[in-house]
């Protein structure tokens, strides 16, 4: 007996691609790329707002403060010392017979009583007030004593004598002062009507 084979039913084709699900299948590709490249290579920004993060790391925080710059070296370049301490030489630098002992006694009133006199190498018309490294801000306060400015200070110059005997000016001395006549009115006071000025010419203490 013959067996009659039937034909098999064909199977439905499978539907084609819907192009537009396509299209965001390959969108949502390359934006999931796209992250994880930028991820990778740095490029959201995470080390440029660190680094921003680190220079602004020395900006006070609202109602806070910043630590101020050391004083140091303003500190260390200007010294001064109790007036009683501050060794002072008055030289006679104006021809005028006690004039520096007039000023020793006027300094030692303002409470200079380490001062010591000389004569001057030569006479001068004007007062300088000379003054070791570290103690301008002692010179200062003496020229103001003296009724003179600023600009009649000066550091003691190197390999000069002020003194006529370089003995009244030791080593140590941390202020020197020649006076000239322009202090006068200052260290004697308003002269008197009778005043005789004396004319000798000899720088004497």
């Amino acid at each position: 007996m013959t067996t009659t084979q039937r034909p098999r039913p064909s199977r439905p084709a499978a539907p084609a691609p819907n192009p537009a699900s396509r299209g965001v299948i390959l969108v949502v590709v390359a934006v999931v790329l796209g992250v994880i490249l930028l991820v990778q290579g740095g490029g959201v920004g995470f080390e440029e707002a660190s680094d921003e993060l680190e220079i602004e790391s020395g900006v006070a925080p609202a109602g806070g403060e910043v630590d101020a710059p050391s004083t140091t070296e303003a500190e260390t370049t200007s010294t001064s010392v109790p007036p009683a301490a501050l060794k002072v030489v008055a030289l006679n630098a104006a021809g005028v017979c006690g004039f520096a002992a007039q000023a020793q006694q006027f300094l030692n009133v303002a409470g200079y009583t380490a001062t010591d006199v000389g004569n001057a190498a030569s006479q001068r018309e004007s007062t300088t007030v000379y003054f070791a490294p570290g103690f301008e801000v002692d010179a200062a306060t003496v020229a103001g004593l003296l009724g003179l400015e600023l600009s009649d200070i000066a550091p003691l110059p190197a390999g000069e004598a002020l003194a006529a005997d370089a003995a009244d000016v030791p080593a140590d001395t941390n202020v020197v002062i020649t006076l000239g006549p322009d202090v006068a009115q200052v260290i004697e006071g308003p002269p008197a009507d009778d005043a005789t000025g004396d004319d000798t010419g000899v720088p004497t203490n």
